[in-house]
């Protein structure tokens, strides 16, 4: 169809194979329909609010280029092809429509169409994504409620622990006092500074003499690494604790399921999953499936930072109705679960007046803290090979690499990691080809090798063969052997989630205001300890702080009944 070259692969091959659903003479109707669902699947949305569908796909119609021959009434007429193809009930081949809210689709009749309906007919889902939502809203459920005193390890085997944590930091006693008493679940917030890692090593000290078998685990290979790294040396006993990618704990390889799942668990008493917010409904669904249900779950991380590419914002619907119920004095079974830290530790204090700033989406007092504090510095844009310039001459002052991280949102065009990468390398090393000292990134994952995406490392030659040496510990791979990798003088802000660094420069060049949110900036300006450039216009600033990620889906009801106490 025309607009094609507009269109995600993904969302132009779904609406292809599902167009045979609609009746001769509203096939391009239905086309454009499908092809906005699944752009909204592409955005992260479990499911489409058919309340706002003409407005939304006005917004989205007004996003893409040359629409000539297009009707303005386009989302009308969708709308009402829609409300049709519903009214049909069950002659239709394409939606079904659920009996009760909260109806699991595995009890739909098969052949099951690939479209779901919400009983009220407000949310209309793709089979696969609500089928999703119920099972992980089926293990939310059962991991909120307690465990049985015969099920309580952690009563029966923590003992020590609980005598010692009075000298230990008031959150890991916190956190020790909700696993002894039998939570399932606990969900540990807080931004930068809060001391969630503090609390999570100094609990595992607690732990560290009882035969409790824990895990720590987390999204990225990087973030996996920073665990490993907060923990060398903090741990009294020697527990051989590490931290490990979630994929790699569930013995995940392509194409496959995981080996770990309901038939061959964990063997684990604890898990603590770091970095939360990255973490997909899939992945969480897989992982809840190998978790023993007396095993007890941390989710850990910071609900501000940027949701997961994949489907949903589990983090931030997860905790998005807590303070509402502590204020209303309701303290349903998940409340007991909730641990926010919100007391900042760190002494930087303009990183953390900006990403203040950018949380309440305040340009203005973004400006003042960059304007107030010499730990930040923003500049006006310049053209990309001046970018390049600058950002060389800083990987210059920076001989270890990992003191300095580049970040910019795009991938690909004028204004990308690709452009950028491949100007930065010609004025350092004088080629685009691999040189000695060249930074590098993983781009595929390879569980084998334990290597995965957003690892990262540098060239290094032995001889005449070229190695990469991959993170911190420094483990040396050929490059041709490598799974993907890419020149890393700069990153998407994406891919930075789950890593520090001393210095951030933060690149937002014109356009990007019109797909970015404060999420995305708040995460970059964090990924520093020490000091943030960011070059941006103030204009460009005031859109992005204006826009906040929304991801629609059931999670989010389901948490707030569950902070209640009542039933959805």
């Amino acid at each position: 169809m025309k607009h094609r070259g507009q269109i995600g692969l993904y969302s132009g091959y779904l609406a292809d194979s599902l167009i045979w659903g609609f009746s001769p003479g509203s096939e391009e109707l239905g086309h454009w329909l499908l092809l906005h669902l699944a752009e909204q699947a592409q955005r992260g949305h479990l499911r489409t609010d058919l309340n706002r569908l003409r407005q939304e796909m006005t917004e989205w119609l007004s996003s893409l280029e040359d629409l000539e021959g297009i009707s303005d009434r386009l989302p009308e007429q969708v709308t009402s092809n829609l409300e049709h193809l519903i009214s049909l009930g069950e002659k239709n081949r394409l939606i079904v429509r659920l009996a009760e809210p909260d109806s699991p689709v595995s009890l739909l009749e098969k052949p099951r169409p690939p479209l779901v309906l919400s009983s009220d007919g407000r949310y209309l889902y793709f089979l696969r994504r609500r089928k999703g939502e119920d099972s992980l809203l089926e293990k939310l459920e059962a991991r909120s409620k307690r465990m049985s005193v015969a099920e309580n390890l952690y009563a029966q085997g923590s003992q020590g622990a609980v005598m010692a944590a009075d000298s230990k930091m008031d959150v890991a006693a916190i956190l020790l006092d909700k696993i002894t008493n039998g939570l399932r679940l606990i969900l540990l917030s807080g931004g930068p500074g809060t001391g969630k890692t503090t609390a999570i090593v100094n609990l595992l000290d607690l732990l560290s003499r009882s035969e409790l078998k824990v895990i720590m685990a987390a999204p990225t290979g990087r973030a996996a690494a920073r665990i490993t790294e907060s923990l060398k040396g903090k741990i009294r006993a020697d527990k051989n604790l590490f931290g490990r990618t979630i994929q790699s704990l569930l013995e995940m390889t392509p194409n496959r399921e995981p080996r770990r799942n309901a038939n061959n668990p964990l063997v684990a008493d604890l898990v603590i999953v770091d970095e939360v917010s990255m973490v997909d409904v899939a992945l969480m669904n897989q992982l809840l499936d190998a978790l023993p249900m007396n095993a007890a779950l941390i989710l850990a991380g910071d609900p501000n930072q940027l949701p997961s590419v994949e489907s949903g914002a589990l983090l931030s619907d997860l905790l998005s109705g807590a303070k509402e119920a502590e204020n209303a004095n309701r303290r349903g079974p998940l409340w007991e679960a909730v641990l926010s830290l919100e007391k900042v530790y760190r002494s930087d204090t303009g990183i953390l007046d900006a990403s203040a700033a950018v949380r309440a989406g305040d340009a203005k007092a973004l400006r003042t803290a960059f304007e107030v504090d010499e730990s930040l510095t923003w500049h006006e844009m310049v053209n990309p090979s001046e970018m390049a310039q600058i950002i060389a001459s800083k990987y210059k002052k920076h001989p270890d690499f990992s003191e300095l991280s580049v970040l910019i949102p795009l991938r690909r065009g004028y204004w990308s990691v690709s452009v950028l990468n491949d100007k930065i390398s010609k004025i350092i090393g004088g080629k685009t080809t691999p040189f000695e000292g060249m930074p590098v990134m993983i781009i595929r994952n390879d569980a084998s090798r334990n290597l995965w995406n957003g690892d990262r490392g540098r060239i290094v030659f032995r001889g005449s063969k070229c190695w990469a040496s991959i993170g911190f510990e420094g483990r040396e791979f050929p490059l041709a052997a490598l799974p993907g990798w890419e020149p890393a003088w700069v990153q998407t802000i994406h891919k930075s989630q789950g890593s520090e660094f001393d210095e951030v420069v933060v690149i937002l060049p014109q356009g990007t205001e019109h797909f970015l949110t404060r999420e995305t900036l708040y995460t970059a300006i964090t990924r520093a300890k020490k000091r943030v450039s960011m070059f941006a216009e103030f204009t460009e600033v005031e859109s992005i702080l204006a826009r906040e990620v929304t991801r629609n889906s059931r999670i989010r009801d389901w948490a707030a009944a569950a902070y209640s106490g009542g039933a959805l």
